[in-house]
């Protein structure tokens, strides 16, 4: 999972494998408070999945941002994207 800068918010998840028919979310929490899922899959890139996410409001400078990725399928699969058990984050300035 990629969040490409922090101008534009834009948060790319990009799969090593097709995963077509996947359901999938982008969660988002800004200063602890829950924010959307969103479930956008964009495409298949090559042999790959993408999936984006671009907030509709800027991260307030300083603010805390965590976020993940969870994808799930009909038979109970799961696949989380994080960082070391952690929601990734950063801190926009």
């Amino acid at each position: 999972m990629r969040h490409t800068d922090a101008a534009n918010r834009h948060h790319t998840i990009l799969m090593n494998q097709s995963y077509v028919g996947l359901h999938a979310e982008v969660g988002i929490q800004v200063n602890s408070a829950p924010g959307p899922s969103i479930d956008d899959y964009a495409a298949t890139f090559g042999s790959d999945s993408r999936w984006t996410y671009t907030p509709s409001q800027s991260y307030a400078p300083g603010s805390l941002v965590k976020y993940y990725f969870h994808g799930y399928d009909d038979w109970g699969g799961h696949i989380y994207a994080n960082n070391g058990g952690s929601n990734y984050s950063f801190t926009p300035r």
